[in-house]
């Protein structure tokens, strides 16, 4: 399979269409047991960067011993050309919340959000118009590019004002401005740029959910990564894989952080013309069935709507929950579920 990648790799690199290339397919009628974690794993582009000297074949081998170690079976395979995912905005999709505040602004902010934001920032309850998403901001000054967006960010505080919402305070020709998700233009650049491509692999295992994302894949920040993770590994030996810099914006790596967000990242990534790939074709979707959940039900938990008594987003609700207590839970609430309304 290893070497299948790699040449997927070179040919989604120089691709100059869409392409998404098919290592293993996505099996429809699974065989495998319900009670498991079905999850999606993804190497980023700052692992595939074989045309900048990356080891990636150092990865693959660490990454398959490391996955046969903590007994997580590894299912379908993709490798994804940059063009097809600016095309088909999987990365918009993938991070569907992040994406409407920052393209929309202040519209899309739950209520929760709203108060938090008027509460720590207070001042802009009269300025409104000085309120800007990422998106927003940079149509606004359009000589400021996303990475120049995402260097001040960095440079300021972060408020977390909600699920998927951030905020940062700037002055800007003399106007101090409120600028929600600004690190998110830079984000989706990074994934779109030319020559980006990713591997994402379809993952089973009955391991709990943060012995994996703990101890297997790691913390956000590398450098704050359990020692023996792999995102630990990334940072100590980066030499050796190549790497000229690993951080929390490089970290290399992602592995689904719930059972419904996995399930969502199934049809984002593995779906084609050909599969029609719902979310009934997960193992988590199957069980939802089962416990009467409809296929609208599901289509809407693949959104990251809200549950309406807490206003927390689905994806947040179920992170780093073990897929029976997702389950337990979104049992619970199945009444509750709302669709975010943008406000208008």
């Amino acid at each position: 399979m290893k070497e299948k990648v790699i040449d997927a790799v070179h040919a989604c690199i120089h691709t100059k269409e869409p392409m998404a290339v098919t290592i293993h397919p996505y099996e429809i009628e699974k065989h495998q047991q319900l009670n498991q974690h079905h999850l999606l794993l993804m190497l980023k582009p700052e692992l595939t960067s074989i045309h900048k000297g990356v080891q990636l074949d150092r990865i693959l081998d660490e990454l398959l011993l490391r996955l046969d170690n903590h007994d997580v079976e590894i299912g379908a395979v993709r490798v994804v050309s940059y063009l097809y995912l600016k095309e088909k905005k999987i990365i918009e999709k993938q991070y569907g919340m992040l994406n409407k505040i920052s393209k929309n602004g202040l519209s899309e902010l739950s209520d929760t959000a709203k108060k938090m934001l008027f509460f720590k920032y207070p001042e802009f309850k009269q300025k409104e118009h000085f309120i800007y998403g990422g998106h927003q901001f940079l149509q606004k000054y359009e000589e400021l590019t996303p990475y120049g967006l995402e260097l001040l960010t960095r440079n300021l505080k972060v408020d977390k004002l909600g699920a998927g919402t951030y905020a940062i305070k700037a002055e800007v020709d003399g106007e101090q401005m409120l600028l929600l998700n600004s690190f998110h233009p830079c984000q989706i650049e990074w994934f779109t740029a030319p020559a980006k491509s990713i591997i994402v692999m379809e993952c089973f295992s009955k391991k709990p959910m943060r012995m994996l994302r703990e101890d297997f894949i790691g913390a956000t920040d590398p450098k704050e990564a359990k020692a023996g993770s792999f995102k630990h590994m990334l940072l100590s030996e980066q030499k050796r894989f190549g790497l000229t810099n690993v951080c929390t914006r490089f970290n290399g790596i992602h592995l689904s952080p719930g059972p419904v967000e996995a399930m969502a990242g199934m049809i984002h990534y593995f779906r084609t013309p050909d599969t029609r790939l719902t979310p009934a074709h997960t193992l988590f979707g199957q069980l939802l069935k089962k416990n009467g959940f409809s296929e609208e039900s599901l289509d809407l938990l693949c959104e990251d709507v809200s549950i309406h008594s807490s206003e927390v987003p689905v994806f947040e609700l179920t992170e780093n929950l073990n897929w029976d207590e997702s389950l337990d839970l979104l049992t619970k609430v199945r009444n509750d579920i709302q669709k975010h309304e943008r406000v208008l």
